[in-house]
Parts: C-alpha cells; sequence; structure tokens
C-alpha cells in the first residue's frame, strides 16, 4: 500500500537539512580565495571577483569583514610596488598565499600601477592632474614629441648616472667608504658582515665583464629611459595620492576597518610589508592611522624618500614604543650593477633611477630609502633616542642565496627564492 508519509519523510528531512545549510551559509562570513583589496586609479575599492567597484560603503565594509576573518593568530598586510598589472599582483597574490607560515593569514593591497596603464594615462588622458577625455587624446601628439625631446636632451646626462653606476658596482669597496666612521655609534641599528660580499675575484671580474657587454644596450635605450619612465613614475606617485585622500569605498575605509578589528581582537597580530613603491602607501596609512596597533612594520627594497619615513614612521614609533621597524636593502654593487632586458632598462636598480633621473633629489634626506649608501650616508637621520632601539636596517649579502636584484625583493620571489632569509624577517 502506497504510504504517502513515510515517502514524504526523507523529503522533508532534506528539505529542513538544505534550508538549516543555506541558513548557516548566509550567516556565516567566507573568506574569499585570495584576501585582497583591490583599488582602482580613481582610489575607490574594487571588487576583485568581477572588476566592479563596490556599490556602496556598507557592501564594501562586508568585504572587509570577510577579508578580515580568520582564525591564525597573524595578519600579513602586504603592498605591492609599482610597475605591476593587476593580473601579475593575482598570480604573485597566490604564490605568496602558498608560501607564508600557517599561522599568517595574507592580506594584499593591490592599487594600478602598471607601466602601460600609467604612461597611457599621461599621454592620452591626463593634463595638469586632471583628466581630460577629449582635450588629452587631442593633444597627445603633442605631449609624445615632448617626452621624445625630453629624453634626448637629457641623454648625456642619464649616459653619466649609467656609467657611474657600472664603475661603483665594480669598484666598490666597503673598506674604502665612509661606512667605517658613519656605522660607529649605529651597530645596534645596522647590520654590516664582514663577508656580506662573498664572490670570488673570478666572479667578481665576471660580473664586471657582463655588465661592460650591457652597458652599451643600456646607452642606447637611455632617451627612451627618461622619455617613458618619468611620466609613468608622476602618474604613479600621482595615483597613490589618490587612493591615499579617498575617503569612502577606499583605502582609508579599509585602514578604519582594520582599527576596529583590531580593537575587537586584541589577540591579532598584524605585520605590515611595503615593498618598493608600496613604501609610499605604508607611510600614508601611518600617518592618516596612527591608532592600528603593528607588531612589525617591514620594507624591501623601500622606493619612498628618507624624509618621507622621518615624517611617517618616526612618529608612529613614537606612539607605539612595542612595534619593530625593518628595512631590507640590497648589496650596493649589486644595485648598482643591477641590469635588466640585457641592459635596455639601464644600468643600476629602479632605485638608482629614481634617485638620479625620475626623481633627482638635491637633498641627502629626499634620497630613496630603500638604498643601502642613502641609508649609510644619512645614518644620522635615523638617530633619534625615542626610537633608535625600534628601527634595524639591512643590507644583503652579495651572494646567491640572498636578493641580488631589486625585484627579487617582491614578496612571492622574495619567499620563494630566498626561504631561509624571508623566514628570518618574520621571526620574532
Amino acid at each position: 500500500m502506497y504510504d504517502s508519509n513515510r515517502m514524504a519523510r526523507p523529503m522533508n528531512k532534506f528539505l529542513i537539512s538544505l534550508f538549516c545549510t543555506l541558513l548557516f551559509i548566509g550567516c556565516t562570513v567566507k573568506p574569499p580565495q585570495y584576501r585582497v583589496i583591490q583599488i582602482d586609479k580613481s582610489g575607490e575599492a574594487v571588487n576583485p571577483e568581477n572588476g566592479i567597484v563596490f556599490n556602496s560603503e556598507a557592501d564594501f565594509q562586508k568585504y572587509i569583514d570577510s577579508v578580515l576573518t580568520t582564525k591564525n593568530d597573524t595578519i600579513f598586510i602586504y603592498i605591492h610596488g609599482g610597475l605591476k598589472s593587476t593580473n601579475k599582483c593575482n598570480k604573485d597574490a597566490a604564490k605568496l598565499t602558498e608560501t607564508l607560515p600557517k599561522n599568517y593569514t595574507p592580506v594584499f593591497i593591490h592599487w594600478r600601477s602598471g607601466f602601460w596603464s600609467t604612461y597611457k594615462d599621461h599621454l592620452f588622458f591626463l593634463r595638469q592632474d586632471k583628466y581630460r577625455p577629449v582635450a588629452g587624446p587631442l593633444t597627445s601628439p603633442f605631449i609624445l614629441i615632448y617626452d621624445l625631446a625630453r629624453g634626448i636632451v637629457f641623454t648625456p646626462l642619464t649616459w653619466w648616472y649609467q656609467r657611474e653606476s657600472y664603475f661603483k658596482g665594480v669598484t666598490f669597496n666597503p673598506d674604502k667608504s665612509h661606512w667605517k666612521i658613519n656605522i660607529q655609534g649605529f651597530g645596534d641599528i645596522t647590520e654590516l658582515t664582514e663577508d656580506f660580499d662573498t664572490r670570488s675575484g673570478k666572479l667578481k671580474f665576471g660580473y664586471g665583464i657582463a655588465g661592460l657587454l650591457k652597458l652599451p644596450w643600456g646607452l642606447i635605450a637611455a632617451p627612451f629611459l627618461e622619455a617613458t619612465g618619468s611620466p609613468a613614475w608622476d602618474v604613479m606617485k600621482l595615483r597613490i595620492e589618490v587612493l591615499s585622500a579617498n575617503r569612502e569605498k577606499g583605502l582609508d575605509t579599509f585602514a578604519q576597518a582594520l582599527t576596529e578589528y583590531q580593537n575587537n581582537n586584541k589577540d591579532k597580530k598584524i605585520v605590515l610589508v611595503a615593498y618598493s613603491m608600496g613604501a609610499f602607501i605604508a607611510n600614508n596609512i601611518l600617518s592618516q592611522h596612527p591608532d592600528i596597533e603593528l607588531s612589525k612594520i617591514i620594507y624591501l627594497a623601500a622606493g619612498c624618500s628618507i624624509k618621507d619615513f622621518q615624517n611617517a614612521v618616526i612618529p608612529y614609533l613614537t606612539k607605539h614604543k612595542s612595534t619593530k621597524f625593518y628595512s631590507y636593502s640590497l648589496h650596493p654593487a649589486a644595485e648598482n650593477l643591477e641590469t635588466k632586458w640585457f641592459g635596455l632598462r639601464g644600468t643600476g636598480s629602479l632605485l638608482n633611477q629614481i634617485d638620479r633621473i625620475y626623481e633627482r633629489p638635491a637633498k641627502g634626506n629626499h634620497r630613496t630609502m630603500g638604498k643601502w649608501e642613502n641609508v649609510m650616508k644619512g645614518i644620522h637621520y635615523f638617530n633619534d633616542d625615542r626610537v633608535k632601539s625600534s628601527i634595524f636596517l639591512r643590507t644583503m649579502k652579495f651572494d646567491d642565496s640572498y636578493p641580488t636584484k631589486h625585484s627579487h625583493f617582491e614578496a612571492s620571489k622574495f619567499s620563494e627564492y630566498y626561504p631561509k632569509v624571508f623566514k628570518e624577517m618574520l621571526r620574532d
């Protein structure tokens, strides 16, 4: 005999189970696969899952809550540098997520810093910091002519800087430098090991020959380095200002949410790591949101100036006595000998190019923070008794087991290729 109740019972159980499951999912915050705070060039937060700007502050706040949901004891906030496309940032985030310690939850701050994205805006749309969708394209031929003319005019100076970088890298000798004088009295904040250049004489000779062979290509490409590099650099800095100034649905909202999250989760540690131009953004976060309690601040080959560091990090460390600040730099010879694309990107690291081509600073503390030579020449800028015990400055050995190029400090490469150094950096 057909028993309708008997047949209905399994179905009722299934519907009840389904309802409870859906209710549970609806009430539970599910973290995204990769925890990314993505900011577009207008300074607004974008949903990384669909590339669309969040409709409201409430929607973005809900997304932030999901990003910060974790059982781990440490949140690792990472800000990438310049010349990075969104696609490359996402790939790097996936790599770094796999290599971080299991008790770390990574949160990535992505911003639009790709070369073509920035130079395109300069060439076609930005005019005196205003977005001009009509006048911009119409005047782009004149902008291009101006860029190329400027590149040609500055070519002799660019040649000189590249030649200087090469010879400084080849002939570098710390015993004959100003370091021995400047380092005295600062041993507690600096690290300079006796064997920090482990290359043999033959290997040094090999580096010198390789650099010499690449130097002509850099000299040929010099006009384009100035013509395209300087405008792209200026647009990147403008985007950083915009994303730091936006008070709605942007980085400011995330920083406020982070402060509130920490107030409600006292047991959580927060580590802030910034690579290259990411240090500009980190400085702005520290200046505008000094109540965030960070256990560590780590700058990797920082592109900001020493003065920026003085204005942002030192006041923060003065307020937060338990926070430790670490700055990592390339070996000076590696900094000067670095080349890319067989020399077409010039001789010397990106920080060299910032100091000598894109910025041309007039004072010592206007030079880049992440360059060890600048740190040594300006070591007195770090001589602040209020924070001296919280600052640690380190240069890498010139050795295959340590980063030897600026791009090696990008966190996904750093953690994958130099795991020993990376783990030492995260150690309490």
